[in-house]
């Protein structure tokens, strides 16, 4: 897949869906025009920033393309970045910012910027500055970010509400983000106060650990005759939420199945070792949704994601371009 493929999804939803933004995508940029408007931005642009303005030079009017978020003109992305800069040299205790970032799409002061830096090895990496927030990475390029809006899209996770307002399911789209862009953030949910747990031990060895939140919130963890974790569930009102499954193909080898039950079905496997004291460090991820292996990646390689599960629909996209 592609940037172009990507954001050509993006705009084909939002003309599907009647929405105001998709009049508001104004024409790409060619590379003299691009030139010209990061003439007061001393880094390079990473090449799938330039690419994404080779489809499209941001939003008018600050329409959204996903959420409350605009995607910036590039010379408003440069105008906002200049702003943060003289905000630094005012207020430097109060500002958390680097002149390598380049925001691309924001709203009111809470932006996504780009790493710039030829010498970062973050260099292409998308973070979230809230106005009043520390940065995170949110997402690990710019081409995963086009791909997880594209995803919450689909799944719906991004949506138009009853008052034509786009907004989204966070802990959907968070738990799509997540998959997507492993090296990045992630969100802790914040769980209750356990009110009660229980120990069931049976006699072959084996044990369950019952942990409950409220009446109809718990988590299961099931654990063998050696005390290894075999998996848990969690249920909330009489509905599984999600189930892991662990098991071992080799001795200090660990192969992590999890699945997010709550519509999307949503699946992970990590492959990791495992330390003596129980801690995992994850070697490889492989996600699927729905059933579709979605990407491949090995954590210990350089490279990016083995994206998988597109193909058809890339062709068929390339075939819609050709009749157009």
């Amino acid at each position: 897949m592609s940037i172009r493929h990507h954001f050509q999804a993006l705009q084909k939803w939002h003309r599907e869906a009647n929405s105001e933004s998709a009049e508001a995508f104004l024409p790409p940029l060619k590379a003299d025009t691009l030139s010209k408007a990061l003439k007061n931005f001393p880094f390079d642009l990473p090449a799938d920033a330039k690419l994404l303005y080779e489809q499209a030079d941001g939003m008018q009017d600050n329409a959204p393309l996903f959420r409350e978020y605009t995607f910036y003109p590039l010379r408003e992305a440069v105008d906002e970045y200049e702003l943060m800069c003289e905000v630094v040299e005012s207020i430097p205790e109060a500002v958390e910012w680097k002149r390598s970032w380049l925001p691309i799409f924001g709203f009111q002061g809470d932006l996504f910027v780009i790493e710039c830096d030829l010498l970062s090895a973050d260099r292409g990496r998308i973070y979230y500055r809230a106005a009043e927030d520390q940065p995170y990475p949110w997402y690990d390029n710019l081409e995963q970010m086009l791909l997880t809006i594209r995803k919450c899209f689909e799944q719906k996770a991004y949506f138009y509400d009853e008052d034509e307002i786009l907004t989204e399911d966070f802990e959907a789209a968070n738990a799509i983000r997540e998959q997507l862009n492993p090296r990045s953030a992630r969100i802790e949910v914040q769980k209750p106060e356990p009110q009660e747990e229980t120990i069931d031990e049976q006699p072959d060895g084996t044990k369950r650990i019952t942990t409950r939140y409220s009446e109809d919130h718990y988590k299961e963890q099931f654990f063998g005759p050696d005390n290894r974790k075999m998996g848990q569930c969690e249920y909330a009102q009489g509905q599984l939420l999600s189930r892991d499954t662990w098991e071992y193909p080799a001795p200090g080898e660990v192969e992590i199945t999890s699945e997010n039950m709550m519509g999307m079905m949503m699946t992970t496997k990590n492959k990791g070792t495992m330390a003596a004291d129980g801690t995992v460090e994850i070697q490889s991820i492989s996600s699927y949704m729905n059933g579709e292996l979605m990407f491949e990646q090995n954590l210990n390689d350089e490279g990016g994601f083995d994206l998988a599960g597109f193909e058809e629909l890339e062709d068929d996209e390339e075939n819609d371009d050709t009749e157009e």
